[in-house]
């Protein structure tokens, strides 16, 4: 999908407050990245829809050092991340966008942990703590963000491997979030 990085530009369709024609120009799986800009960075009467990226699963490797499994990658934003940077998107529609985490593998030897899940945030939008975007007259439908499994810790040595997760020892941590229609 499209990067912008420091750079002042609009994106916009013919008539941004006219909900048909806002519905009518659609980008379909692209993943924005926008990154060092201020609120003259604009996006304004477009829907992005049908937007679904994951983090990559952990995986064991020939020779690896450690009986650990390895950890799921993590991935911030369904449809768009923004980066140290504060852009004005306005009457944007986002339909239908996830955000997963990969799962850790299980545990790659004897008495090894398992992989820690990563983290989905943002199932349409991630945002980092360096940034300050507006939002205005925008519309979140169908949207959700989930983590990965963690892997399984061996159970056969002596000192058993634990179950990799974020949060529950025992299993998966899933956050699954589906806002309402919001303007």
């Amino acid at each position: 999908g499209p990067t912008i990085d420091g750079k002042s530009i609009t994106i916009t369709s013919s008539n941004p407050d006219d909900p048909c024609v806002v519905a009518a120009t659609v980008f379909i799986g692209h993943m924005f990245h926008i990154e060092n800009v201020d609120s003259s960075m604009i996006l304004d009467g477009i829907t992005i829809r049908n937007t679904h990226w994951f983090g990559f699963d952990g995986a064991c490797v020939p020779n690896q050092r450690s009986p650990d499994g390895r950890n799921g990658i993590s991935l911030l934003g369904g449809s768009m991340q923004i980066y140290n940077a504060s852009p004005t998107i306005r009457n944007v529609m986002f339909i239908d966008c996830s955000a997963g985490g990969g799962s850790g593998s299980n545990n790659c030897g004897t008495g090894g942990d398992g992989g820690w899940a990563g983290y989905g945030r943002g199932g349409a939008v991630g945002i980092d703590s360096g940034s300050s975007p507006v939002f205005k007259n925008c519309k979140f439908i169908g949207c959700y963000a989930y983590g990965g499994n963690g892997g399984n810790g061996d159970t056969s040595a002596n000192t058993p491997g634990h179950g990799g997760t974020w949060g529950d020892p025992n299993g998966s941590w899933v956050f699954r979030f589906i806002p309402e229609d919001h303007d």
